[in-house]
């Protein structure tokens, strides 16, 4: 719903098409590990953020 909202306000295609967002893996069937995600800052500007990640951990997978 929020990016709904921005894609009506600015040039941000909803699906991301032409590069707007970028994709961080942190789980799959080949990773010995997972990366769990504890603390991020979300820094948002009009058109564009990031999504800085402050604190992690490698996770056993069982």
């Amino acid at each position: 719903a929020e990016l709904e909202k921005i894609s009506e306000k600015t040039y941000l295609h909803i699906a991301f098409e032409g590069g707007e967002a970028e994709t961080l893996v942190i789980d799959g069937p080949i990773f010995k590990k997972r990366i769990e995600i504890l603390d991020a800052d979300i820094d948002w500007h009009v058109d564009n953020g990031t999504y800085n990640i402050t604190d992690a951990r490698l996770i056993d997978k069982e």
